[in-house]
């Protein structure tokens, strides 16, 4: 899939997330306002009107935060984003002059997309069928070890190969079902 059209997907997708939301809650774009994070490099990139007083200029990219539908929603003045004129250098030093934790200002960004936007599309699958079926076995039995070693699960040998044994030991204390319960899936 093109990243470009993936990126619109996702704003798009976080657009109706909210949409869903709000048509549980019995409200409508029309009661709230959504507040977004959004930076002014964001709208250069997105080549966003905001951002481009000419009226015309080439995306970069397109952001999740200046979607199709989140500019359709700026239109009916449904948004209000307080940092879009800000980079993040300026952001950082309104933090700290608002008296922000200094690990606060300063961490790493994380996408607003979350994961998402990290995840590789193509029009194949990545990986043979009956290699994705031996990989989604294997994940599955990791992530249930120690009740996988009380069974003496068949594929137990291929994990002594591949563990040492306090990486043993640990997962083992990981994945006990007093501990925690984890579920693996394999995307295609």
């Amino acid at each position: 899939i093109d990243p470009e059209h993936k990126r619109k997907i996702i704003g798009d997708t976080f657009v109706k997330v909210v949409q869903e939301f709000l048509r549980e809650n019995n409200f409508t774009f029309d009661d709230i306002i959504l507040a977004q994070g959004t930076l002014r490099p964001d709208l250069i990139e997105s080549a966003s009107h905001l951002a481009c007083q000419s009226g015309h200029a080439d995306a970069i990219k397109t952001h999740h935060n200046d979607s199709p539908m989140v500019r359709e929603l700026r239109k009916r003045n449904r948004v209000i984003e307080p940092l879009k004129d800000f980079h993040k250098d300026e952001v950082r030093q309104i933090g700290l002059t608002l008296g922000l934790h200094h690990d606060v200002v300063f961490r790493h960004p994380f996408p607003g997309p979350g994961l998402a936007i990290r995840i590789l599309c193509a029009d194949e699958p990545y990986m043979p069928n009956e290699q994705f079926s031996q990989t989604s076995t294997l994940l599955r039995t990791i992530v249930t070890y120690s009740t996988m070693v009380e069974k003496q699960y068949a594929l137990l040998p291929t994990l002594d190969k591949i563990f040492t044994e306090n990486e043993k030991l640990l997962l083992k204390t990981l994945t006990s079902p007093d501990q925690h319960d984890y579920t693996s899936v394999v995307l295609p």
